[in-house]
């Protein structure tokens, strides 16, 4: 294991003492980089740099850099631009342990 990993563990058990709250809030947390290193991947893979998004979406070059770092907290009207500019979408997805048994895929 790593010491990233080893941090990450740390850090869930420490949620995991301070109850249901913390948990839900790291939960929150990792979901957001998560979504934040997404759209940074979907950038790369168009090869385009953030100047570039920015002019093909509308959006600040500073503000997509503090998305993609996790500085900045974007609305939805700046998602669905940025979307528009990646060619993609954002989307809710069930996840596999919140669907009941014998379900089929989401329909969303």
């Amino acid at each position: 294991m790593s010491r990233w990993d080893d941090f990450v563990r740390e850090v869930d058990e420490e949620a995991a003492a301070d109850g249901p709250q913390a948990v839900a809030e790291l939960q929150a947390f990792h979901a957001y980089f998560r979504l934040a290193r997404r759209f940074a991947e979907r950038r790369r893979e168009l090869h385009l740099t953030q100047a570039e998004l920015a002019q093909r979406s509308g959006i600040a070059q500073s503000e997509i850099s503090r998305f993609e770092s996790g500085r900045a907290n974007p609305t939805f009207l700046t998602l669905s631009r940025l979307c528009e500019a990646l060619d993609c979408e954002v989307a809710l997805v069930a996840r596999e342990s919140a669907a009941p048994e014998g379900a089929g895929p989401p329909a969303c």
